[in-house]
């Protein structure tokens, strides 16, 4: 697929490490926080019983059409170019791509 035809299609969250994503419509929204229990429960523990995951350990972006992660600075360039910003959110001068601006 060529790059004119990439298209963003939804909210996703990348682990910083791991090979781990989080995907929904909005950050965060109820089908991310379900995801967010299911991963919890695979988590490992140290010797002071603290988590080796966290919810601080993902970046915010989105995937595109073809599965691809890009963070918002990157998904707002690809949005951009494929026509698909209805209204700019994010405040003045903003170089982010927000779930607001598809829809």
């Amino acid at each position: 697929m060529s790059e004119e035809n990439k298209r963003i299609v939804c909210a996703a969250n990348k682990h910083k490490d791991r090979d781990i994503m989080l995907i929904g419509a909005r950050h965060w929204d109820k089908l991310m926080h379900k995801q967010w229990e299911e991963v919890k429960k695979l988590v490992f523990y140290d010797t002071l019983g603290r988590p080796d995951l966290n919810h601080f350990d993902f970046i915010q972006g989105f995937i595109d059409n073809m599965g691809d992660f890009h963070t918002r600075e990157e998904a707002l360039k690809i949005a951009t170019e494929a026509n698909q910003i209805l209204k700019k959110t994010g405040g003045e001068g903003s170089v982010q791509l927000f779930s607001e601006d598809l829809y």
